[in-house]
């Protein structure tokens, strides 16, 4: 095996960290569990085992199949062209190395990944929206569910938005990002977007974090230094993932100015990030109450009773 695929050698750190957002696309998103707590079974336990779960599985996962796929394109000039530039490297190596029909098998299976990770992740901002809403902050569809206790309108907002976006992609032709298929181009674009945006995400957590020691944790100082180190890991990405932007359409300012305008939204309205963590808050609290009211024998729905 070739295990030059781990080393740094002929690598600028500029690109290294412009990988790493590339990378994130990969374990980022195991905080989506966190959206489900008013639905989890003891989820002060429960919650914190699946985002580390998750994190080792994914982790161990990935590196293997990246190492797997990057010895087999080949690790010279021509096998790392033909890897950056495959539209479906799975099953580029699976027509390769055993046949069409395993080709056809794992082209099947990672549409059918695709459209799981959708659905996913349309539950996730689904279950997020209809949290806000619920509590005031949104549309009052968007904060009632159905009679199967989902919140189907608030989901179904997602995957509109999602198709308008897709159309409209495909009409304009952009992203163009000249990876050699449009595919490629509008995953990477539009993921790295997302990867920028839950980056911040990441860094307020780290940056809160910091405060909580600070201020009510001083016994804890020493171990502030977790996520100071994370703060600049992703500062430093940042900083080199937007040096070398020579649009304002690039995936980095788009990233941005999202978040720009979710800045304005909270400053236009005070109190609403309290409102919100009281929401949160407060799922967390009944998903403990029901889980406790089910094991003394009276149970409890398991969703909200508001329905459409």
């Amino acid at each position: 095996m070739d295990f030059s695929t781990f080393s740094f050698k002929g690598q600028s750190f500029s690109g290294i960290m412009g990988a790493v957002v590339g990378a994130l696309l990969s374990w980022g998103g195991f905080e989506g569990a966190a959206a489900l707590g008013e639905e989890t079974s003891d989820p002060k336990r429960n919650i914190p085992r699946a985002l580390l779960t998750t994190v080792i599985g994914a982790s161990v996962l990935f590196i293997l199949v990246m190492f797997a796929q990057s010895i087999g394109f080949g690790t010279d000039a021509a096998g790392v062209k033909a890897f950056a530039s495959s539209g479906n490297s799975l099953a580029t190596l699976g027509h390769t190395y055993v046949g069409q029909w395993f080709s056809l098998v794992l082209s099947f299976t990672a549409i059918m990944s695709a459209f799981g990770c959708m659905l996913g992740s349309a539950g996730t901002a689904g279950r997020l929206l209809f949290a806000f809403s619920r509590d005031g902050v949104g549309p009052a569809s968007w904060g009632r569910l159905d009679k199967r206790g989902e919140p189907t309108s608030a989901m179904t907002a997602v995957i509109l938005v999602t198709l308008v976006v897709s159309v409209v992609s495909f009409v304009t032709g952009h992203p163009a990002m000249g990876l050699g298929s449009a595919a490629l181009s509008d995953y990477f674009y539009y993921s790295t977007i997302g990867a920028i945006t839950l980056m911040v995400a990441y860094l307020m957590v780290e940056l809160g974090t910091i405060r909580h020691i600070l201020t009510e944790r001083t016994e804890l100082m020493k171990e502030i230094i977790i996520p100071i180190i994370g703060s600049l890991l992703i500062l430093v990405v940042f900083y080199y993932n937007v040096k070398t932007q020579t649009s304002w359409l690039a995936a980095p300012f788009v990233a941005f100015a999202i978040m720009v305008v979710g800045l304005l939204i909270g400053v236009a309205t005070p109190g609403i990030a309290e409102k919100i963590n009281a929401g949160l808050s407060r799922d967390l609290s009944e998903g403990e109450g029901k889980n406790l009211a089910a094991s003394s024998g009276h149970g409890q729905p398991p969703f909200p009773t508001t329905e459409v």
